[in-house]
């Protein structure tokens, strides 16, 4: 009987639970959603592929689980999953066809998926899969004790019983050992952290993401309650809040728009997660899993995001490549690049009468003006505040700063200025006779600028033009 458990249900279990987590694995942030984002962000064709690759591979999980299983409440949930990983697909193709004409932010909204019902429909699929195995290893705990203690009979009836129930014994033990392993290295492949507790909060066991994220190791995070890894402060709050939502069987995810959830780790640094949680019965007792999702990577990738959120525009971490590309650019084609640095005149005032929303909205206004009246191969970009840059390529001294003049006119006569707003503008340029490095164009406009403000706003000054006298630093040749 113990024999025939371990080659039926432990292998039926195990191939499950690796199925399940290599799901999750080429489903979450570390597959196909993770290359879905990026592709949205950059538009990469690299991302595109590896997100059909995901996508193919998360096809061949389901159907892999749909031979293994025949619970249906389990098959519901994976077919959730198969269902939101189809949307996400139609989404990424949907990318691909309209992404060129959408901004980030529009691409983003018209692609987004509602992938809560897939998350929950993984947590309870977690919840058939682990009680089964604790069934499994009780049972066997079970007919092994049972052995043990018949090993005493055999003993005393025949000494050969003896050897070959020694020998049967530890081959299983062997076995079971080797198939914990197993369930314990596919409990360690998720890419996010899991937490199993009781219904005091005592942790019961955690994967190797749970001591990555918050810095200790199994042995000590089994002397730990789930409490000690969040902010001391919220600790009888959150001790309220948890046996509330243990006194019955549900899932949720925990969202907070006011303020973002914070763990705390053992050398005491606050660390920013995502957690799903689900209650459930085990064997009668009450249990919780927590799905921990560190957000540091996901923060970084929002912080090295090329589009400013407000406008639509380069942010400046983009600007500075931007420049430096045209810059070699005309040098190779010994032409020439001009930096207009723009500063918004009277804005503080908006803010100030207005409110803050008035001021967004005026900064949206001002974009879109200057990408209608900026040519398709210039670069338009908030440098930040109520401060804007436009790297134009190709004009010479005199044509950019007629340009910027023509620049102030449209936009005093135009709906964005509001009878307020003005441009005050210094003016850079590179050529092969008058070199800068990035730098150097950045602070010779910005000297340019000064000068248009000191003298009364609302007007263009380029730095060619200015008494060498007020030029704090030549040019620096390359």
């Amino acid at each position: 009987m113990l024999k025939q458990q371990l080659s039926e249900n432990y292998v039926n279990q195990i191939q499950i639970s690796q199925t399940l987590a290599m799901l999750q694995t080429d489903m979450g942030y570390l597959g196909f959603i993770h290359h879905f984002k990026n592709y949205v962000i950059r538009r990469d064709d690299q991302y595109f592929q590896e997100a059909k690759q995901s996508y193919r591979n998360v096809k061949q999980h389901v159907q892999k689980l749909y031979f293994l299983v025949s619970d249906v409440s389990f098959l519901n949930d994976v077919s959730i999953v198969e269902s939101t990983a189809d949307e996400y697909y139609e989404k990424l193709l949907m990318a691909k066809e309209k992404g060129t004409r959408l901004s980030t932010a529009e691409l983003d909204k018209l692609v987004k998926v509602d992938d809560i019902p897939a998350l929950n429909a993984m947590l309870r699929t977690h919840h058939i899969v682990l009680p089964e195995v604790n069934r499994i290893l009780d049972v066997t705990e079970y007919q092994v004790s049972k052995l043990t203690a018949s090993m005493w009979i055999f003993n005393i009836v025949l000494v050969p019983i003896v050897f070959f129930s020694t020998w049967f014994i530890l081959r299983v033990v062997r076995k079971t050992n080797v198939y914990t392993e197993e369930l314990g290295e596919i409990f360690n492949l998720s890419p996010d952290g899991i937490l199993y507790i009781d219904n005091e909060g005592n942790i019961l066991g955690a994967n190797k993401m749970v001591s990555e994220i918050f810095e200790y190791t199994n042995k000590e995070l089994k002397r730990l309650k789930v409490e000690d890894l969040i902010d001391p402060n919220i600790k009888d709050k959150h001790i309220q809040l948890r046996h509330q939502f243990q006194s019955q069987q549900q899932s949720r995810v925990m969202t907070d728009r006011k303020q973002r959830i914070q763990g705390k780790t053992k050398s005491q640094i606050d660390v920013e997660v995502q957690i799903a949680i689900s209650s459930t019965i085990v064997d009668g007792k009450p249990r919780t899993i927590c799905v921990i999702r560190d957000m540091r990577e996901h923060n970084e990738l929002k912080e090295t995001a090329e589009i400013d959120y407000l406008t639509n525009l380069y942010n400046r971490r983009s600007i500075d490549k931007i420049v430096f590309n045209e810059i070699t650019r005309a040098d190779r084609q010994k032409s020439s690049v001009s930096l207009i640095l723009i500063d918004l005149d009277n804005f503080k005032q908006i803010n100030d009468e207005k409110g803050h929303d008035a001021g967004d909205q005026a900064l949206s206004q001002v974009a879109r003006f200057l990408q209608e009246h900026t040519r398709n191969y210039d670069s338009v970009c908030r440098w930040g505040g109520d401060e804007f840059v436009i790297v134009s390529p190709g004009m010479s001294e005199k044509d950019v700063a007629n340009y910027a003049n023509r620049l102030i006119e449209s936009f005093q006569h135009s709906p964005a200025s509001d009878g307020l707003l003005n441009f005050s503008i210094g003016i850079s340029t590179h050529t092969p006779k008058n070199p800068y490095d990035a730098d150097s164009l950045f602070r010779h406009a910005d000297q340019a600028l000064y000068h248009s403000k000191s003298a009364g706003k609302g007007q263009a000054t380029h730095i060619n033009d200015m008494d060498q006298s007020e030029v704090k630093s030549k040019p620096v040749n390359l």
